[in-house]
């Protein structure tokens, strides 16, 4: 059995490896790729042989200003890296092998399979119907949140879509031989939503591996992308019910800082764990924290110790969830109680806010050393509650994410800025080049539209 799994991921990742062209002139035996029992669409969902299931996007996060490079550095990083990190025009430079595009993709392929397959499958006992029950709403997750990510990095912002907004290339079948088109952005961020709800009567509450979704999970993820679509009640509710059944919140007063990464990656708030991809810039010593954020952390706050390596200019991060220099692109409940604090201020419901603000924080504040703050006189709860946000979910891809979807609101969009070889680059809100190109080889084999990025 574990040989047909294997079989089946190795002949999956030829899509990721090869181009379409020779792809498509595979003549693979269907009997010894076709999945034809539970364990064997199990198999696929853990991708036992790349572990791509788990692998989330990088260039978001070193798009971001929550790091900057020196000159030295900069020279260092690949060319996509340069690019990306100068919010070049252009990014991908040819490269046929986009991981950005290929990967999430690769998440989509197998989740079809799993999806076009499931119903063939005849549960002999009750214990059987679960596991299909489960297998299915796994494959609903997966596809859902390599949809999320991709659309988060080659469509426009939700907030700033219209109903002929160009979205993603929507693949729900796994036959490689469609040419699809872009839908619609409405219709991705649709197709999103119908996935993790019926994913969500399918799942477990929590997960036998974090590595695995669990409704808690899907509850988590739509309440972000009902966040990012402006939806906040709908993203509240989806909040409670994944705090009702992951409420763990971690005091980081127990937390080791004397570890080279002191998060263990299995830690009480991760939901769902995702790794980035693999890029050079993860281990650069020449990859710094952007001292502007650093100025943000005050002296008792442990979020300064544990993050990075040290509290002064030129620290490097450390604070990764995955425990591990690979940063962390999955699912906590930190994330989705920051989700409940700002709708909970956007929706006028302050003082409620401003309770689970105090509790967070002194959570990440040395024992006895956090006042509570009174955010109806220290100003606006809600900028209170994004910088407070900022501080906990850095050197994910959420920043960026925030960044495209706040720069429509005056009050809180920036510039960012970077300094390279005596050159100033800039990125004004709202800018195209919030949103990456479509890798080259999709424009040319499908005659998909690009994206603008000027």
């Amino acid at each position: 059995m574990k040989t047909l799994k294997n079989t089946l991921c190795l002949f999956l990742s030829i899509l990721l490896l090869t181009g379409c062209d020779q792809f498509l002139d595979v003549k693979p035996d269907k009997a010894m790729v076709v999945p034809r029992s539970l364990e064997d669409l199990e198999g696929l969902l853990d991708d036992d042989v790349l572990r791509n299931m788990n692998t989330g996007p990088g260039i978001p996060v070193l798009s971001s200003d929550d790091l900057y490079t020196t000159d030295q550095g900069f020279i260092s990083l690949s060319n996509l890296e340069r690019n990306v990190y100068a919010w070049q025009e252009e990014v991908f430079a040819g490269e046929p092998i986009i991981s950005e595009w290929a990967i999430p993709y690769r998440q989509v392929l197998n989740a079809n399979l799993v999806l076009e397959n499931i119903e063939k499958v005849d549960p002999k006992s009750p214990q059987e119907q679960t596991k299909k029950n489960t297998i299915k709403g796994r494959a609903l997750f997966y596809r859902a949140f390599a949809f999320h990510q991709l659309m988060e990095a080659f469509s426009l912002p939700i907030a700033e879509s219209n109903p002929s907004t160009l979205g993603i290339l929507l693949r729900k079948s796994a036959n490689i031989n469609i040419r699809y088109q872009r839908a619609t952005l409405p219709e991705t961020y649709e197709t999103i939503i119908e996935d993790l709800e019926e994913a969500s009567t399918l799942l477990p509450d929590l997960p036998d591996f974090k590595s695995r979704p669990s409704k808690a999970a899907a509850h988590a993820l739509l309440s972000r992308v009902f966040l990012f679509g402006g939806e906040y009640q709908k993203s509240l509710e989806q909040a409670n019910l994944a705090l009702a059944l992951f409420p763990e919140l971690l005091d980081y007063n127990s937390v080791n800082p004397s570890a080279a990464f002191p998060f263990s990656g299995y830690q009480d708030e991760v939901i769902f764990q995702q790794m980035v991809t693999g890029y050079g810039f993860l281990y650069s010593n020449e990859v710094f924290v952007s001292e502007e954020l650093l100025d943000f952390y005050e002296e008792n706050d442990l979020r300064r110790t544990l993050f990075f390596t040290n509290g002064d200019s030129m620290a490097n991060f450390r604070g990764n969830y995955t425990g591990q220099v690979f940063l962390f692109t999955g699912m906590a409940s930190d994330e989705i109680r920051f989700n409940k604090m700002e709708c909970l201020a956007r929706l006028n419901r302050v003082a409620e806010a401003a309770d689970m603000l105090n509790e967070f924080l002194e959570s990440r504040f040395v024992s006895g050393t956090f006042e509570p703050l009174d955010l109806s006189v220290s100003g606006s709860a809600l900028e209170s509650i994004l910088r407070e946000r900022r501080k906990s979910l850095l050197f994910r891809d959420i920043r960026w994410m925030d960044l495209r979807r706040l720069n429509s609101d005056p009050v809180f969009a920036i510039e960012l800025k970077r300094e390279l070889n005596g050159e100033t680059f800039t990125l004004a809100p709202k800018s195209p080049k919030y949103t990456f190109p479509i890798p080259d080889d999709e424009i040319r084999l499908n005659n998909v539209i690009q994206n603008p990025r000027n």
